[in-house]
């Protein structure tokens, strides 16, 4: 068998708006005309109507060689640098981890397939089935506890955070407040200016996100009696239910 992608050197970045490759768009007319499956991945319903614009893991794309490149230009493809909303329709991954692109993309309800996916297409010049290709990840799953399949297919039905805002504490900086950041607008959710107000009953208010090194650290300042308190929650919150498509409050809240 073929291996995944050889080790060639990579085609120079060509500048387009934000895309790494510069290749024209393709309409999905050229799709396979193949029987409608039950799979969340392979319905024909959940194939976009537009552009095919690709989003590589890092290990991936670090594989991609000049002639793969241009395979997926002739096919009409656009490679992007990183996720972006309402752009991406495809994530490309041989492992499911917590990359802002990997959350991204199932809390958007995208495919996400393997590099064989690639391979295929490239081979059969013309789009392959990701249903046959979609990415599994049996650790990964196993850890989550729910398959990648059925969190896009939850994602699909109802945005994790439909109707919810969030607010990043000023502790949740760097790479971490980027990825949450994304996390939140490919989940539906929206950004709060102001911490939220406390609620009632766990999972029935906006979620405030804090760390908890420094929820810890502010401790002493806190022991005077205070008013109710809105529960804070790790950013881990929001990166494990981007994976799982669901909010498990009690696994990440912060002590107070």
């Amino acid at each position: 068998p073929r291996p995944a992608f050889r080790d060639t050197p990579r085609a120079a970045p060509v500048p387009c708006h934000g895309v790494r490759q510069a290749v024209v768009g393709i309409s999905y007319s050229l799709w396979p005309r193949c029987a409608s499956s039950t799979s969340a991945y392979g319905r024909n319903e959940d194939r976009p109507n537009g552009p095919v614009v690709l989003c590589f893991s890092r290990k991936v794309w670090a594989k991609l060689s000049v002639k793969e490149l241009a395979a997926l230009s002739r096919l009409g493809a656009s490679v992007a640098a990183s996720w972006r909303a309402g752009v991406t329709t495809h994530v490309v991954a041989a492992t499911l981890r917590r990359s802002e692109n990997l959350m991204c993309a199932v809390c958007q309800g995208l495919h996400i397939v393997t590099p064989q996916w690639i391979l295929a297409s490239i081979s059969a010049e013309r789009w392959a089935d990701e249903h046959e290709h979609a990415l599994r990840d049996g650790a990964a799953e196993a850890t989550t506890g729910v398959a990648l399949s059925e969190a896009i297919a939850r994602a699909r039905r109802r945005p994790l955070l439909r109707g919810r805002g969030v607010y990043l504490a000023s502790s949740v900086v760097g790479d971490v407040r980027k990825a949450a950041v994304s996390v939140v607008a490919a989940a539906g959710g929206r950004l709060l200016a102001e911490p939220p107000p406390p609620a009632a009953v766990v999972g029935e208010s906006d979620i405030f996100i804090d760390e908890p090194a420094h929820t810890a650290a502010l401790a002493p300042l806190a022991a005077a009696p205070q008013g109710p308190r809105c529960a804070r929650y790790a950013p881990a919150l929001l990166f494990e239910a981007a994976l799982c498509q669901e909010l498990r409050w009690a696994s990440h809240l912060v002590p107070e």
